[in-house]
């Protein structure tokens, strides 16, 4: 009788070890068939997208309407107008949402891009658009597109729009001849060899027609008072320091790529720099690719190529298709997590520059309240460490030399209030600085001291 039972128990074990077994077995297979359909999906979606890239009609040199675009779902979003465009001119204003031109309707900036290369500069379009809820629709006139070289001169100068009063000075860069030509903050500049300067687009297409040594003539206002000076351009180089604008901290989810405009034919967005140690740099992005999408999501401008890139979060694989050399390729990476931070070296090798007073422009009045304050290591070499919270509004990060020159300059417009970066000192000359935080006329100032590297 127990040998009897114990068969018994060990059958219902093993049918139990079986039906477990079909069980486990079963839901290895759902899963396969899971995956299976999710990469058949991507592979249709990612098909479509490239047949409808293929018979694209973007041209290249198709004319400009005046506008930054923001992100929509309704159509195309006004961030800004550009002064003196056509959009400006005809009273279009940030927050407006294109919704047609000539009829034809808009979901996105790629289809404001086919519509705007059907006509020429010079030409009037129709164009429908929502404010405050409300349909409205004005006449504008569209500008032929300027010829703007990536590898223009550097005048020297880090400028912002002024509703199309010329181009304001916001700060002086250490590069370029502005700073000796007496050019300071807040002048305006009016005319570059007595051609009108009406847009950041004016000064770029200006710049483009001449080479680093060439000497220009340039009309500014001061105070109102209108004065003129001499300025020598300087050839740009590759791996100067640069300004960088962002929506949230790069740290966390930061592709690693510098964009100049639209790819050769008018398609995605051109890679002009590739950043070391980032996603781009180690997946094999490479300068001269012009980026098409995004997790097969078409990106035509730098807004919609960060709103596809805000949906990731740290350690997130995500996929670029680049358009390189005419062949269109898929490239995988994954974002990085912020670095750690590193301890400050006790006993620097070198000696360190005498202090020097601030320069007279210098504003350390540190009316700025900001939290988790560090800027290490202090003295610096190689790279500085820069974190704080703060409210999250428009905040400007500069690093500023005994001349009032900035050497690194950072505007953050849609800063979230969180800020962990890295400054590269590797081209900034030993001796003292000032690393400043502003946010509207508040700061805060700490004096840094760049030790050479042994």
């Amino acid at each position: 009788m127990k040998i009897f039972t114990r068969l018994c128990l060990g059958l219902l074990f093993l049918c139990l070890l079986g039906t477990n077994g079909l069980f486990a077995q079963e839901k290895q297979q759902v899963e396969i068939r899971e995956l299976k359909k999710i990469k058949e999906i991507k592979e249709m979606k990612h098909h479509a997208m490239m047949e409808q890239m293929h018979h694209s009609d973007v041209r290249a040199d198709r004319p400009l309407i005046g506008i930054y675009t923001g992100h929509s779902d309704q159509g195309v979003e006004i961030s800004s107008t550009v002064g003196g465009g056509g959009a400006a001119a005809a009273g279009l204003e940030a927050g407006d949402v294109i919704t047609a031109i000539n009829g034809q309707e808009l979901r996105n900036v790629r289809d404001l891009q086919v519509e705007l290369s059907k006509y020429q500069g010079g030409q009037q379009i129709a164009v429908t658009y929502q404010r405050n809820g409300q349909a409205r629709q004005a006449n504008v006139t569209l500008k032929a597109k300027p010829n703007i070289r990536a590898d223009r001169p550097l005048i020297g100068i880090y400028p912002e729009d002024n509703e199309g009063q010329g181009v304001r000075v916001d700060d002086i860069s250490a590069e370029g001849g502005a700073v000796s030509a007496g050019i300071r903050s807040g002048d305006v500049i009016t005319k570059i060899n007595n051609n009108a300067i009406n847009s950041l687009t004016d000064l770029k297409a200006e710049l483009s027609k001449y080479e680093g040594g060439d000497e220009v003539n340039v009309e500014y206002l001061r105070d109102g008072q209108a004065r003129q000076t001499q300025v020598s351009l300087k050839k740009r180089t590759e791996n100067r320091n640069t300004s960088w604008s962002r929506d949230r901290d790069p740290c966390a989810v930061f592709i690693g790529v510098s964009l100049s405009g639209n790819g050769p034919d008018g398609r995605g967005v051109q890679v002009s720099n590739i950043i070391d140690d980032t996603p781009a740099k180690e997946s094999g992005v490479k300068s001269g690719d012009a980026i098409l999408a995004m997790d097969d999501v078409f990106v035509n401008t730098f807004n919609e190529l960060l709103h596809e890139r805000n949906k990731h979060q740290p350690d997130d694989f995500f996929t670029l298709t680049v358009l390189r050399e005419g062949v269109t390729i898929d490239i995988d990476a994954r974002f990085k997590t912020c670095a750690k931070e590193e301890p400050s070296p006790e006993n620097p090798e070198e000696e360190v520059e005498e202090e020097i007073e601030a320069p007279q422009d210098i504003i350390i009045d540190n009316s700025l309240k900001v939290e988790q304050w560090k800027a290490y290591p202090n003295p610096a070499f190689g790279t500085l460490n820069v974190q704080f919270q703060a409210e999250a509004v428009p905040t400007t990060v500069r690093l500023i030399d005994a001349r009032g020159r900035a050497v690194y300059r950072e505007n953050m417009n849609q800063f979230d209030g969180y800020y962990n970066q890295q400054i590269d000192l590797t081209d900034i000359a030993p001796g003292s600085y000032y690393l400043q935080i502003r946010q509207g006329d508040q700061f805060v100032t700490e004096k840094i001291v760049v030790v050479p590297r042994a």
